[in-house]
């Protein structure tokens, strides 16, 4: 590895006018500076990291929390979108990227102390368990911190707007004509909380009669669960004549389970998924659902931690909503 002090050998300067050069110092000439930058890049010289994270207190590094529980893990669409969104943005703004776990050369340590041990400028945190403990004790070490699909007083979050969304959907399913719209909700987690008290309330605004027994809890991007919640609507004396589901790849256990019971989307039962993933436009009949810009709200992510970081006397904790798209598809019948 090329040191400063081998640039400052082949320029035939001090090593304290080649560390000028390379920090924009002020007291040595442009010719200098720039002689001396031409040859540290054609050398093919790095600055040592941990050197400059002393000297600017930054170590240019954002840890990535996902506690990924259901077995797509991250080739699911919606989080290796996220992320994508997430390192593109790093990477245009200088960052690297680490994933944050609880265990680290074979022993277990809190998330607070991976990030002060790998020195995180700040951390953001996807599809994670927000109501456990180690989360929360993350959530307020005064690390910076920004969460996707989690509100709170002391970190900056970025997600779709779920009430609008929800409304947006219930709307579109009441425009068509249904009364009876049961919901398969995603089990207990942040968002899952949200989109359910939305749905409610979408309900509520519409004048919709919602029985207990019209909600019912699945996994996300689980086909299995929501093939048995779907199985348990259907033996209700008044079933739903359309059901919404957690996620646009839970819905395939929906359908699943209504072609077994030898009904057909959307003649018998309309359903709506959530998510927009590729594959809900791709199937036959292409699915009625809500497009998040998910690759956007890994992008946003960024740009609000960069902000905590960077500025953190007049970072103002917030929720960024991201915009998103009700997609009509063709899953939803007219009565």
């Amino acid at each position: 590895m090329v040191t400063i002090r081998e640039i400052a050998e082949y320029c035939g300067v001090s090593t304290a006018t080649v560390s000028k050069a390379l920090n924009q110092g002020t007291d040595i000439s442009s010719e200098t500076s720039a002689r001396i930058q031409a040859a540290a890049h054609q050398m093919g010289y790095f600055p040592n990291a941990a050197a400059r994270a002393l000297k600017t207190r930054h170590s240019h590094n954002l840890g990535l929390l996902t506690q990924l529980r259901d077995k797509n893990g991250l080739s699911h669409e919606f989080v290796a979108l996220v992320i994508n969104g997430f390192q593109a943005e790093a990477e245009r703004s200088g960052y690297d990227v680490t994933f944050l776990s609880s265990g680290i050369f074979g022993t277990t340590m809190s998330y607070v102390e991976h990030c002060r041990y790998r020195n995180f400028d700040g951390v953001a945190l996807v599809c994670a368990d927000f109501y456990s403990s180690s989360v929360r004790e993350l959530l307020d070490s005064g690390i910076p911190c920004v969460t996707v699909d989690c509100y709170g007083t002391k970190h900056g979050s970025v997600m779709t707007n779920n009430e609008e969304a929800m409304y947006s959907l219930v709307h579109y399913a009441y425009e068509c004509g249904h009364r009876k719209i049961a919901y398969i909700c995603g089990k207990a987690s942040a968002v899952a909380d949200i989109r359910l008290a939305s749905f409610r309330k979408a309900c509520y605004d519409h004048h919709l009669e919602l029985p207990d027994e019209y909600i019912d809890f699945a996994y996300f991007n689980d086909f299995i669960s929501t093939a048995e919640a779907t199985r348990k609507l259907l033996r209700l004396p008044q079933r739903p004549t359309c059901i919404f589901y957690p996620d646009d790849f839970a819905c395939m256990g929906g359908i699943s389970e209504l072609k077994a019971n030898g009904l057909s989307v959307p003649q018998d039962i309309s359903i709506i998924g959530f998510d927009g993933i590729q594959l809900s436009q791709v199937m036959q009949p292409k699915l009625t659902t809500y497009r998040q810009d998910m690759e956007g709200i890994g992008s946003k992510t960024v740009q609000m931690l960069r902000e905590a970081i960077e500025n953190p006397k007049i970072f103002l904790p917030r929720q960024c909503y991201v915009p998103g798209e009700l997609i009509p598809g063709e899953t939803v019948a007219r009565l």
